[in-house]
């Protein structure tokens, strides 16, 4: 849920989406928002420390993280991609000489070369193979693990906001000058992953 308010005795919700089988891959059908902009389930794309931790210590961490990291952006474009359903974005794009539309046709690539913004809704950056770990890394061990995630599994844009945003679990354990070496990275040092190889059907988040 998104903006939930209790009025009364009754609440009310911005946004919502529910998931019937949380062990299904079904997506939430096209056009559809959840919480998150792009229709995104939140919770597994959040950073915890638990994952980062592991097995050590908040100061030796041993961790591992082996998912995209949601992130925001100012504006989202007016796009989406596999798995996201939705955007809240805006600008055009020209596909064919049409504005696609912001319930767009599902895309397996970048956006059109035309599009007059950065970042449709669910596409995954991977931290660039060119670009050197921040040598803050070395004694920053929680964030040294955050960045292994970002080579292996990027980040995946899922809702407007700071550009540039994390998103993760609130947690006593993360410690917040460790993590200020994530700010030696900037969105330049970023690249597009096309992850179409990757996707069995537009309305599933399996994989093969």
């Amino acid at each position: 849920m998104w903006d939930s308010v209790l009025k009364g005795t009754a609440w009310t919700v911005g946004s919502n989406a529910l998931w019937s089988n949380a062990n299904s891959n079904a997506l939430t059908p096209q056009g559809n928002g959840t919480s998150d902009a792009a229709g995104l389930p939140v919770s597994p794309l959040l950073v915890n420390a638990d994952e980062v931790i592991g097995t050590g210590t908040p100061t030796a961490p041993n961790g591992v993280v082996q998912h995209p990291i949601r992130f925001t952006l100012n504006q989202m474009l007016n796009y989406w991609v596999w798995p996201a359903t939705d955007t809240a974005g805006a600008g055009t794009c020209e596909g064919s000489g049409d504005t696609i539309p912001t319930q767009s046709l599902i895309s397996q690539s970048a956006p059109p070369s035309s599009c007059t913004r950065s970042g449709p809704a669910g596409e995954i950056y991977r931290l660039k193979a060119s670009v050197a770990t921040p040598s803050c890394a070395a004694t920053s061990p929680q964030a040294a693990i955050i960045i292994t995630g970002f080579r292996n599994y990027g980040i995946i844009l899922a809702d407007n906001g700071s550009s540039g945003g994390l998103i993760g679990t609130p947690d006593a354990r993360w410690n917040d000058d460790d993590l200020t070496c994530l700010k030696s990275l900037t969105l330049a040092d970023f690249e597009p992953v096309n992850v179409s190889s990757l996707m069995v059907s537009d309305d599933s988040g399996q994989t093969q």
